[in-house]
């Protein structure tokens, strides 16, 4: 009887645990994160600190991870992080360009909300011409984007600024404080019909291998 108990119990929490995942929303911030390309004595990411959140209604954080350079610089130097970079490579070794823009095309399925946004670009190239387009283009980009994805109630939440400079062979210079929100049954969405599709090509793969093998015999 205290083994079913257990089991229930483990089930239970589980459940739970799946339920309270499923509703909840993925919330990143960003905070104080500072690029500089001209940087040359240290990293060009300057500075950053990075909040991972899991929130039930946007309002109640049930999980926080906070990320910053040193968290960063330790997970870069570890065994763990090489056996991820490995693996990584590998799988881009055996995937061609088309299995890559097929698995880009579900991650449309996830919704992003900008919650806040404050951005600010400093950006130059070698032509004038190319530097003035540029700005152009990602100040475009950036108000479609806003637009979209914006909570148009509270406007003071948004502002940027991208500033070209002629002065410079080539720079990138940026200051960004932002917060978005996903909803974690969007990711979980995504990442099973990924799993799914890698499965069904597995199979296919592995069915004409066979035909293939069985033409010899």
């Amino acid at each position: 009887m205290l083994v079913v108990w257990i089991l229930f119990s483990i089930i239970f929490i589980i459940s739970l645990l799946l339920f309270i995942v499923s509703i909840s929303s993925l919330q990143i911030e960003v905070k104080n994160l500072i690029f500089n390309s001209e940087n040359m004595k240290g990293s060009k990411l300057v500075d950053y600190l990075v909040y991972i959140r899991l929130k039930i209604l946007k309002k109640i954080t049930w999980l926080s991870i906070k990320i910053d350079k040193t968290k960063i610089n330790k997970i870069k130097n570890s065994k763990f992080m090489d056996k991820i970079l490995k693996m990584e490579k590998k799988m881009l070794e055996t995937e061609d360009f088309n299995t890559i823009k097929k698995d880009l095309k579900h991650l449309k399925q996830i919704d992003v909300d900008i919650i806040k946004a404050h951005l600010y670009l400093e950006i130059g190239f070698i032509d004038a011409f190319v530097t003035s387009i540029s700005v152009a283009a990602i100040s475009t980009l950036l108000a479609f984007i806003l637009y979209k994805k914006m909570n148009k109630y509270k406007l003071e939440n948004y502002n940027y600024i991208i500033t070209p400079n002629y002065n410079s062979e080539s720079t990138i210079k940026i200051k960004l404080n932002c917060i978005i929100n996903i909803k974690m049954i969007h990711i979980i969405y995504v990442i099973y019909m990924l799993k799914k599709k890698r499965s069904v090509d597995y199979d296919e793969r592995t069915s004409n291998r066979r035909a293939y093998a069985c033409r010899y015999e």
